[in-house]
């Protein structure tokens, strides 16, 4: 009976420890509320207390041995670096959001295939080619890509691919030049938000026919373009929320525009628009807010 007991004893004490131990996941949003943004010279004596690191711009190549004993760790930025590679990074198995942008990667690190809490990552401005198949089997709770200046990257081959994140929500592309958008667009489910930045050309009328096949799209990022006219077919777009147009040739908006009846805010700074006919675009959208 004494040994019963001490066997009942013990199971519990395990399972409240393992109770004890276990980190709450927050959500992004929350962690980007959270104002406890550390840095190396100002952590907390309990490591444990660490959910989000900013580590940019500090001239590295290593991630300091520390950050290894952060085993809370949900979010951490390594951008504007020197990093060409991450080793140890798959013991931080908790990190949802990782910044990895502005760095030396001639390859796709392998260890973030095996952060399977990751939401969101961004890569802009490195030297890789390619994602490897493992990234997709991985990473399968990616809401957001950051995939902007990748001036090595075969975005033809890896754009056909970018559905297979079947929660992604947010991509961002451009500022290199992309000559061919292989999206499969019928596949983007959960896209509510796209950038596609920069582009010497811009086929305005046939990308937005394209998107119309995403039904959660609510905000889209055209700057830099040089559009002079918005196709008719935006008004395809039904649930657009917000449209930014900044930084293009646009004088005048297509009168299907005013169809959009959910849509709170355009921007068309430096756009040479003709105020006379924003005004009366303006008139008829008096929810919508135009920025110009």
């Amino acid at each position: 009976m004494k040994t019963l007991l001490i066997i009942t004893f013990s199971i519990f004490a395990f399972i409240s420890c393992s109770k004890k131990t276990e980190t709450k996941l927050y959500s992004i949003k929350e962690l980007e509320e959270n104002k406890f943004l550390f840095k190396l010279d100002s952590l907390p004596k309990n490591l444990e207390e660490v959910l989000r690191l900013d580590l940019s711009g500090k001239g590295i190549d290593k991630i300091p041995e520390v950050v290894f004993k952060m085993q809370n760790l949900q979010e951490l930025d390594l951008s504007k670096n020197a990093f060409k590679d991450v080793k140890g990074i798959e013991v931080l198995k908790n990190l949802q959001y990782l910044n990895l942008g502005m760095n030396r990667l001639n390859d796709f690190p392998l260890e973030i295939t095996k952060l399977h809490n990751l939401k969101e990552i961004g890569l802009w401005w490195n030297d890789f080619k390619d994602f490897p198949n493992e990234f997709y089997s991985g990473n399968t709770k990616l809401e957001a890509l950051d995939i902007t200046s990748l001036y090595n990257f075969d975005f033809r081959k890896n754009l056909a691919e970018v559905h297979k994140f079947k929660y992604l929500k947010r991509l961002n592309l451009g500022a290199n030049q992309i000559p061919e958008l292989t999206l499969k667009y019928k596949y983007l489910t959960n896209l509510e938000e796209l950038g596609y930045i920069h582009q010497e050309k811009f086929n305005a009328n046939s990308i937005v026919d394209s998107l119309s096949n995403c039904n959660k799209l609510r905000i889209i990022h055209f700057s830099g373009n040089k559009i002079s006219q918005l196709p008719n077919n935006i008004k395809l777009l039904e649930n657009l929320e917000e449209l930014n147009l900044f930084e293009n040739n646009i004088q005048n908006l297509p009168i299907e525009i005013t169809e959009l009846k959910k849509l709170k805010e355009i921007s068309l700074i430096d756009n040479p628009i003709d105020e006379f006919k924003i005004r009366e675009i303006e008139k008829r959208m008096p929810k919508t807010k135009i920025i110009y």
